[in-house]
């Protein structure tokens, strides 16, 4: 379920709200990605990649290297 007021909000900041959390979904997959075995990297990368993606399409940056510090 999602937290109180995050619906309720202006679409404004809900998207930035969800970029911010796309943000950071990218980075820890990303820091995963580092962890994992050769097996399941592949999905741990098209994951974050996924994110940043979405973090992307909510505000129109576009990180040099997304999930990347």
């Amino acid at each position: 379920a999602l937290p109180d007021g995050v619906l309720s909000g202006d679409a404004a900041q809900a998207a930035s709200d969800l970029a911010a959390l796309e943000t950071r979904l990218a980075d820890a997959y990303a820091s995963l990605v580092a962890q994992a075995g050769p097996g399941a990297r592949r999905h741990l990368v098209a994951a974050s990649a996924d994110a940043a993606g979405a973090a992307a399409d909510l505000t129109g940056d576009v990180p040099a290297f997304p999930g990347m510090p």
